[in-house]
């Protein structure tokens, strides 16, 4: 859970894309923001981009095209600016989450 004055998000560290309605994908999840800018990435151990969005509201379902990706831990990246009172405020976020079925 990152926390700061402009903006919570909240990224899970693990789901599970295996469509029982439960954790079938992964995103960061925003409360209180309106993001002017962002850029969320997915990368395998390999560092090759697995998952690339500008859309806050897209997900990464664990899928290339219509294979599934292999279970274990990929690393993201999230670049975004918020208005915080007037003001562009930038961050950047990283960390990995474990993809399981």
């Amino acid at each position: 859970y990152f926390s700061c004055l402009e903006c919570d998000v909240y990224v899970p560290n693990a789901f599970t894309p295996n469509f029982d309605g439960i954790n079938d994908y992964f995103k960061p999840f925003e409360h209180d923001c309106f993001f002017l800018e962002y850029q969320f990435r997915v990368f395998d151990r390999w560092g090759n981009l697995v998952f690339s969005s500008s859309d806050p509201q897209e997900f990464w379902r664990g899928m290339n095209g219509n294979r599934p990706y292999q279970m274990g831990v990929y690393v993201w990246s999230l670049n975004y600016a918020v208005d915080f009172r007037g003001e562009v405020v930038y961050n950047q976020m990283a960390g990995d989450v474990t993809l399981l079925y």
